[in-house]
């Protein structure tokens, strides 16, 4: 049998209580106060940092829909071009330089 634990999530924003039940496997709940414990956080910020990164990537990612799949898998790839050098010819002019030295 599975257990499950229902989980009563409070918001509070400016003086106004916002409530949301969520239902969570017991092991994952169990594993998931492991790695607060481990990390020196509470739960609730941990979930807080999850969602955060998770409705940050989602932003991105709806940033490159337009993009094909191949080149947004690529991106972030490499390391950063100067601000001035936007199609990377200066980057290369000095690899070049290095490399026939």
């Amino acid at each position: 049998m599975q257990h499950i634990y229902n989980i009563v999530i409070v918001a509070i924003i400016n003086n106004n209580d916002m409530e949301s039940t969520i239902k969570i496997n017991k092991n994952i709940f169990d594993e998931s106060m492991a790695i607060a414990k481990q990390k020196g956080v509470d739960l609730s910020n941990l979930v807080e940092s999850y969602l955060s990164n998770l409705i940050r990537r989602n932003k991105d990612k709806s940033k490159n829909e337009d993009l094909p799949e191949v080149i947004s898998s690529l991106l972030g790839a490499g390391e950063p071009l100067d601000g001035d050098d936007i199609n990377g010819r200066k980057a290369y002019s000095k690899y070049l330089t290095e490399k026939y030295k």
